[in-house]
């Protein structure tokens, strides 16, 4: 089985964190099967007090304002 996703790792996404937009890069992409649902997430790394964690996020937009306007 093959999946094509609109990201890749390493591109530059806009999601929403603690209800503000955030930019940052795709580090990793998980793929689960759940019965017949294919269940796509993206990592993300979160800076967030000095520190960078990686951030699971599921709905990753291409810029600010395609984020904005799904809000």
């Amino acid at each position: 089985m093959k999946i094509e996703t609109e990201f890749n790792i390493g591109d530059e996404v806009w999601y929403m964190y603690d209800e503000e937009a955030h930019k940052a890069k795709v580090v990793r992409r998980s793929v689960t099967l759940n019965h017949d649902v294919v269940i796509l997430s993206f990592f993300v790394a979160h800076k967030c007090k000095g520190a960078t964690t990686e951030t699971k996020i599921s709905y990753p937009f291409p810029t600010k304002q395609a984020l904005l306007e799904s809000l």
